[in-house]
């Protein structure tokens, strides 16, 4: 069955469902597994109606979902920008299940606002997570971080990695360095704050290679054209450090 799902043969997988449930040994019959199977075929498919009603079946059937299963229904729902229908099973999940979200679940959430331009919606996802008592992981926060970047609000992306790199469990990963980047794509510059989070960083992982780039860049930011030297409107402003970077 997973090997039709893997090649997207969803009519060969629920042809497997239903061979099992024909089966008299009453322990060949259909479990989460093959139930979960048949509901990733159906997300993969984009067929989310059909996934649900296949989450109902177990119900109707005495075969309990898992938090693997909710969490594949949740990334589909993201995937098709259904962020309502997230919500809702989200709720569901919890309330009429009894099975608690656990950070994938969220990460989920939180990357899937961001395929709708909601970063408030992403970054309510995040506090909802915390105060379930759900750490961020390295995931968690670059995916905010993503959001922030993505919709011109690189001062609360900052912020974030902040966060991020005063977390005990985290330090500076190439997650967090490529959504500066970003932050740069989008026609926004670091500011002293901004770069002064990176070296704090940097400084964590004893990468003195990295340093010295960085401060290559700072200087460069530093910089004051002569006198008669043309600007051009795409450069960055210029940038003045302070003792702390």
């Amino acid at each position: 069955m997973k090997g039709y799902m893997n090649v997207g043969r969803v009519t060969d997988t629920v042809r497997m469902l239903e061979a099992l449930r024909h089966q008299d040994d009453s322990s060949s019959h259909p479990d989460h597994v093959t139930y979960t199977t048949v509901i990733s075929a159906f997300v993969k498919a984009g067929s989310m109606d059909r996934a649900r009603r296949v989450l109902a079946e177990m119900t109707r059937v005495g075969v309990p979902a898992n938090r693997i299963t909710y969490n594949i229904l949740l990334k589909g729902y993201c995937q098709q920008l259904q962020i309502d229908q997230a919500k809702e099973l989200l709720r569901e999940m919890a309330d009429d299940a009894g099975i608690e979200p656990d950070v994938v679940s969220y990460n989920i959430l939180i990357d899937g606002c961001i395929l709708v331009d909601d970063s408030a919606g992403a970054l309510g996802f995040f506090n909802e997570m915390r105060t379930r008592g759900l750490a961020p992981t390295k995931i968690s926060y670059t995916t905010l971080m993503k959001a922030f970047a993505l919709s011109g609000q690189p001062k609360l992306a900052n912020k974030v990695f902040d966060e991020m790199l005063n977390d005990p469990r985290n330090g500076v990963s190439e997650e967090a360095k490529k959504i500066i980047q970003r932050i740069k794509d989008n026609g926004f510059h670091p500011d002293v704050a901004t770069y002064g989070s990176l070296a704090n960083g940097i400084a964590l992982a004893r990468k003195p290679g990295e340093a010295l780039l960085l401060w290559n860049e700072v200087k460069e930011r530093c910089r004051v054209k002569k006198e008669g030297e043309t600007s051009d409107p795409s450069d960055p402003p210029t940038l003045k450090p302070d003792e702390g970077l």
